[in-house]
């Protein structure tokens, strides 16, 4: 496999995906340890295996995200609950209780579509969570048994379920949101033997808020939610950009120890990364297509195949992305995007190899 059709199967696999689709993450995911050494994915596994509460600091697109993601797909001890919080309202990030009841319901999301929670459980979990105020006079019949709750959550649970769905205009205190999440904390602990993760991605939207604004959301997100956070029995993770670090706030819950570890995303100091980033992903890609092809062909063993990432760009391709990495502050998401552009445009016309010359006008074209 080389050329035309070499480029036309990383094209077809996503190989160069700045975001890359469910079933294509983790063989395109490429370790920082490989990439620049020292330890980066290592630690944050340890940090969550011990329960730790991880910042982990980086730009935009510089692979927090990634970095996470690889930690805690597939791993068994993990119960990973993803929370994104850039569409959610400052009023609720600002409210640990509001927080709780949010985050409730994504425990109860990661425990459906990880087939821990029946659906009779999962929907007695939300009925719970669910406000009621005095104005509701309305009684909601209910079509499915409280007491079935019982074999996943504890009674105690199943007792509050009852009694508030039974009175549609008995307004729960808020603080109940708080116990009803330990105690769920504690059941994955106890019955599933898995270290809850709980990751906040999504943070850099704040940074498209004005900054009276984003100052206010960051300094009651980072103070009152954050300790919130802290005080739970499980990991967390906390996608962070570097412009957050100056803020009041954060500096108070690092001061008071609701972050345990602040983990840096590294830099590429020297086009040898990217140069490893690309020749990782073009032969893990360039694998998977021969093995379906051998599959397909009946050959069996597998042949090995071996192919360079200079079988795919022209010579100087990552000195000039380290140029564009560096000009869009360590978006390695927006290397990629050029990269790919390029691919694209590359194989429409029917080429061997991506040069120089198309990388600089798929940058010029993206704007990079």
């Amino acid at each position: 496999m080389a050329g035309a059709e070499l480029l036309a199967a990383l094209h077809r696999r996503q190989a160069f995906a700045p975001v890359a689709q469910p079933g294509y993450r983790t063989h395109l995911y490429v370790p920082f340890e490989e990439l620049v050494g020292g330890r980066h994915e290592s630690l944050l596994r340890e940090a969550f295996e011990n329960t730790q509460r991880v910042a982990v600091i980086g730009p935009i697109g510089s692979g927090k995200s990634s970095l996470i993601e690889y930690v805690t797909i597939g791993a068994d001890e993990f119960a990973p609950i993803w929370i994104s919080v850039g569409h959610e309202s400052a009023d609720m990030l600002r409210d640990p209780p509001e927080f709780a009841r949010h985050l409730i319901g994504e425990v109860v999301r990661w425990a459906r579509d990880t087939q821990a929670m029946g659906e009779e459980e999962r929907r007695a979990v939300l009925a719970e969570t669910t406000p009621t105020f005095p104005s509701t006079t309305r009684t909601h019949k209910q079509d499915f048994s409280l007491k079935l709750a019982l074999g996943w959550l504890e009674p105690s649970i199943g007792d509050e379920v009852r009694e508030t769905v039974a009175d549609p205009a008995v307004e729960r205190p808020r603080a109940d949101f708080i116990a009803s999440l330990d105690r769920l904390v504690e059941l994955i602990r106890e019955d599933l033997n898995r270290v809850p993760v709980v990751i906040i991605d999504d943070s850099d939207r704040w940074l498209r808020l004005d900054g009276q604004l984003r100052d206010g959301l960051l300094d009651g997100f980072f103070t009152d939610t954050c300790r919130m956070l802290a005080e739970r029995n499980w990991a967390v993770a906390m996608a962070i950009h570097p412009d957050y670090c100056s803020n009041g706030g954060f500096r108070e819950a690092a001061r008071n120890g609701y972050f345990t570890i602040q983990l840096g995303i590294p830099s590429f100091d020297s086009p040898e990364g990217l140069r490893r980033l690309f020749a990782a992903r073009i032969q893990s890609v360039a694998e998977a297509e021969n093995e379906f092809a051998a599959l397909e062909q009946g050959i069996y063993p597998i042949p090995a195949i071996a192919i360079r990432e200079s079988d795919v760009f022209e010579d100087g391709f990552d000195t000039l992305l380290h140029e564009y990495y560096e000009a869009s502050e360590q978006n390695l998401r927006a290397v990629l995007t050029v990269a790919q552009q390029a691919l694209l445009e590359t194989v429409g016309m029917g080429e061997e190899t991506v040069t120089t010359a198309s990388l600089r006008e798929a940058a010029l074209a993206l704007a990079i």
